[in-house]
């Protein structure tokens, strides 16, 4: 939803989201400076509060179609568009769609025209690396969620036989270890603190991790996956930068990463964050608008339980 800014500020030339977003933080707008910071703020917490919205609004589709197969898929469609923008991120334009990846995912070597054979691989190992994530974050494995060998976990799954897994070489080995490590305690600490937004917190924990960049590859997928394990312990979906922002979403987190501004870049991924919820709810409200909003009929057909053998 766009607001114009004659309705927030009194401003009726532009239109909110393009004139105090990212892009006039990392200079792409020329509007006097002394403004900014408070724009800055007032517009994050109209993200926060729009994002928080759709979680609850998910929260209720979530219990209503709970033990549904729908439920489950919506969230393997919210993964498999991950895998597919992720992709569009790091530069691939011949990303197969999400049937065809559904299909790749279910038997890698059945389907060899659908994707190349790199292709597949980085699709197999992200989509991997991501089931290894959720599972440190909700406590199926025994290493903690934030920690240099959950991370490490992560990066060896993402390099899984590419011959491209290693510690950075641009750096002393201890220095990456220690930086890493300060990484970890402090977002633990904010865990217990309970002081940013979620959506802040896990933009800052991205930015802070492709400044660490600890491995020679593959920094910045983790730095994303790192975020949505932040989104997921506190109950948010997964969300997703889209391809088609890759020259926005990198200036924005340059800025954080070399003069520690992270304004822009948290502006950024909230509203990277409400259009991928966006995409969620449109599902649901799809299902509900086929069955002409009679809930229990609906939930019926898709119910997990009454489809017995």
């Amino acid at each position: 939803m766009i607001t114009r800014l004659v309705d927030v500020w009194g401003w009726s030339t532009k239109v909110w989201p393009t004139t105090i977003g990212p892009q006039r933080m990392c200079g792409v707008s020329n509007h006097p400076s002394d403004i900014i910071k408070n724009d800055y703020d007032r517009y994050t917490k109209e993200l926060f509060q729009q994002a928080d919205k759709q979680i609850l609004r998910l929260q209720e589709y979530q219990t209503m179609f709970k033990g549904t197969t729908q439920l489950e898929d919506v969230r393997r469609t919210q993964h498999l568009q991950w895998i597919i923008e992720d992709l569009a991120l790091e530069g691939d334009n011949t990303i197969p769609t999400t049937c065809r990846m559904s299909r790749i995912l279910k038997n890698v070597d059945m389907y060899p025209d659908l994707a190349t054979p790199d292709q597949r691989l980085r699709i197999v190992n992200f989509a991997r690396a991501l089931e290894v994530a959720e599972s440190f974050v909700w406590g199926q494995l025994d290493l903690g969620a934030f920690s240099v060998s959950c991370l490490s976990g992560i990066h060896y799954h993402l390099s899984q036989r590419t011959n491209q897994g290693c510690w950075t070489l641009s750096r002393p080995f201890t220095d990456a270890l220690r930086d890493l490590k300060e990484l970890c305690d402090w977002i633990i600490d904010e865990l217990d603190k309970k002081v940013l937004h979620p959506i802040e917190f896990a933009a800052i924990a991205n930015c802070r991790f492709a400044r660490i960049k600890p491995f020679t590859t593959w920094n910045d997928q983790i730095g994303r996956i790192l975020m949505n394990m932040v989104l997921f312990r506190h109950n948010y979906p997964p969300m997703f930068v889209q391809g088609s922002q890759k020259d926005e979403y990198i200036k924005c987190l340059t800025l954080g990463m070399n003069s520690e501004d992270y304004q822009p870049f948290v502006s950024f991924m909230a509203q990277q964050t409400i259009k991928s919820y966006d995409d969620a709810i449109v599902s649901y409200d799809w299902l509900l608008r086929l069955y002409h909003y009679d809930i229990p009929s609906c939930v019926a057909a898709f119910r997990i339980d009454d489809k017995t053998d």
